[in-house]
């Protein structure tokens, strides 16, 4: 991606930051932040896949929205499944 200021999956992490992947009371959460990067890297450049690999126990808060009005919550993403195992689509 060349003059691009960031990489695909940075690009798409930051706004997931940024307010584009708030859960419910625009709360962005661990998993959500996830799944929302994933699918856009993955719907941008099919060849990439990124990989989440943590052990946790709870689907902790990174950030707050603040940009205004908190957006629709996005509905509950579950867990990503371990390395190793498809994702379900």
């Amino acid at each position: 991606m060349r003059g691009a200021r960031y990489g695909v999956f940075t690009g798409h992490f930051l706004n997931g930051l940024r307010g584009s992947a708030p859960g419910a009371g625009g709360v962005i959460r661990i998993f959500g932040l996830y799944d929302h990067t994933e699918r856009r890297v993955v719907a941008e450049q099919p060849n990439q896949h990124p990989v989440f690999k943590a052990e946790l126990e709870e689907n902790y808060a990174l950030a707050r929205y603040r940009g205004g009005e908190v957006p629709a919550a996005a509905p509950p993403t579950p867990p990503p499944p371990p390395a190793g195992f498809p994702r379900a689509t």
